[in-house]
């Protein structure tokens, strides 16, 4: 028993009668089975979530961190104005220091007097 959409009357809302396939009227719907994206803020190069104005650091090339994210790649300590970068990931000064600061005779990191 299709036919038209009817008036409920006693709460006021139009209901369709069962089996008709109407397209859906929420707004940001593609009507093609997907859900809609929202938002489009910058994501996280850590986590990949979205990154809001509330929680952001800026790190090297302004890409939007996590607080709780811009931390040093080797021992996780959290960053604040004072990092180096390389190849895109951040380091504490330390951190950064040891492993890519020069090698060899006289730069060892323990130089104790003689």
């Amino acid at each position: 028993m299709a036919g038209p959409p009817r008036a409920d009357i006693r709460r006021g809302v139009r209901t369709e009668p069962r089996g008709a396939s109407a397209q859906s009227a929420t707004p940001g719907s593609t009507g093609s089975g997907k859900a809609p994206r929202w938002g489009g803020g910058d994501k996280c190069p850590r986590c990949h979530k979205t990154v809001y104005f509330a929680e952001a650091r800026e790190g090297p090339n302004n890409v939007k961190y996590h607080r709780a994210c811009f931390a040093c790649q080797i021992c996780s300590k959290t960053l604040d104005s004072h990092f180096n970068e390389r190849k895109g990931e951040v380091f504490c000064r330390t951190c950064y220091s040891k492993e890519f600061g020069p090698k060899g005779f006289g730069f060892s990191a323990s130089m104790s007097p003689d």
